[in-house]
């Protein structure tokens, strides 16, 4: 996966320039993804395949945190999917 590719998708997407209300819904697409990549792997296993902290992915699927581009990227590469593909609706 191409890092530069991956920002350049999250510019296209308006990631830079998102109202509050939209954050939330990428928070919650995000934490719905995680949600069911994560499969049988306990947190721990999960965090260390996608190269994040444990208590790093914790918030993400709690929607506690927004993702930097740079974990979006480790999330990417760890899931083997486009940052379109790790935000579509499914």
């Amino acid at each position: 996966m191409n890092p530069k590719r991956i920002k350049d998708q999250a510019i296209f997407l308006g990631m830079k320039n998102i109202k509050k209300n939209e954050t939330n819904e990428y928070r919650r697409r995000l934490s719905k993804r995680l949600k069911n990549s994560q499969g049988e792997m306990t947190q721990r296993e999960f965090a260390k395949k996608l190269n994040i902290a444990q208590a790093t992915l914790s918030r993400f699927i709690e929607c506690t945190q927004g993702a930097s581009l740079d974990s979006l990227e480790q999330i990417c590469k760890g899931l083997k999917v486009d940052i379109v593909e790790l935000f579509s609706k499914e």
